[in-house]
């Protein structure tokens, strides 16, 4: 990790910027910080000295100091980004990121008519995740999944319901809450109990960009295989695992191994013959409920398997750790309420619209 050479705060907001002129973490309070007009980026930040001297313009000509998805900025150069002391940090939301909280917001207050709804057509309740997306805090890690679902052809909606599923939610209520920047441990919060051990052939494939370091090795615990450990069996299922420099790096991890569990099983159906033209290519639905499949219970899953066919069951799974079939249903059942709530579409809803 490079170091930290200074960290800019004020008591509304917390940056940390590293020598290499990389700020890796915006904290900031959403109740009494004055809202200026300043720009339309993702964050906009204006900044003073402690002599009033603005850094980025003036308050009537502001600058914006833009952070990207990554957290990355080039707008100020070094000798000035490692010495300031703001005074003041003014932060203008875009209206994409107010229309986002709102809709999730919309839907937390729906949220029996649509449990019931969704439980109705997928015959198993979703996970209700939108308490862990509705405010401008949790916003940059949806981003962050739209972005990889962007690079990846994963839709957002399956892709944001499978990191849920494996316990992103945990790592935002112990951790992100208190440190955006926190390590980020694979195998309890994703489900990548054996990344180690796939990280070269994830690269060598193309689905992890090969100058991926952003992790050290780590023991997991592949929980499924068994509810009670002795010291034997807990050396038996130790896996190698990985923990994360931040959630990004883990996300990033993540979706790699999504998208070649996904791709293991388009191969397998296309020699089952789901081709186009000895049977039907599987359906968007079917191909998420077998990548969570295939991610959940293993390539060579003895309980579902595609050579029975594809067709998703229409009896509900159980929902626990070893239920491969539950789980997949559960991981459709959020996707589609993620999917109908509108999250990850641009559009700006109505009550944005009217103000």
């Amino acid at each position: 990790e490079e170091e930290a050479v200074n960290i800019i705060k004020n008591g509304l907001a917390e940056l940390t910027v590293r020598r290499d002129g990389r700020i890796d973490q915006v904290v900031y309070a959403t109740e009494g910080i004055s809202r200026k007009a300043i720009g339309s980026t993702p964050i906009v930040i204006h900044l003073e000295n402690l002599q009033g001297v603005s850094y980025l313009g003036t308050i009537n000509e502001p600058k914006g100091l833009i952070i990207d998805d990554k957290s990355r900025i080039s707008t100020l150069n070094y000798d000035e980004i490692i010495t300031l002391e703001p005074e003041t940090l003014y932060f203008s939301v875009p209206e994409y990121v107010r229309s986002y909280i709102e809709k999730a917001r919309e839907a937390i207050r729906n949220r029996n008519e649509l449990t019931e709804e969704i439980k109705r057509e997928v015959g198993v309740s979703p996970m209700f995740v939108l308490g862990w997306l509705d405010e401008e805090r949790e916003y940059y890690i949806a981003n962050t999944l739209e972005s990889f679902s962007s690079s990846s052809g994963i839709s957002a909606e399956f892709l944001t319901a499978m990191a849920f599923q494996e316990g992103l939610n945990i790592f935002i209520e112990e951790s992100y809450y208190k440190d955006p920047n926190a390590d980020l441990d694979g195998s309890y919060i994703l489900g990548l109990d054996f990344f180690a051990s796939n990280v070269e052939l994830l690269k060598d494939r193309g689905f992890l960009r090969k100058d991926f370091d952003e992790y050290r090795e780590s023991i997991g615990l592949n929980e499924k295989l068994n509810y009670e450990y002795d010291d034997d069996q807990l050396n038996k299922y130790a896996s190698p695992s990985a923990t994360f420099d931040n959630y990004y790096y883990g996300l990033e991890a993540f979706t790699a191994e999504v998208n070649y569990r996904r791709q293991i099983f388009l191969s397998d159906a296309a020699k089952l013959g789901y081709d186009g033209i000895t049977k039907p290519v599987p359906t968007e639905n079917q191909i998420d409920y077998w990548t969570y499949v295939y991610w959940n219970c293993g390539i060579d899953c003895e309980v579902e398997n595609p050579a029975d066919g594809i067709e998703i069951p229409k009896e509900p799974g159980e929902i626990d750790w070893i239920d491969p079939i539950g789980n997949a249903q559960r991981v459709l059942a959020t996707t589609k309420l993620i999917r109908k709530t509108g999250l990850f579409d641009r559009t700006i809803s109505e009550k944005i619209a009217e103000n």
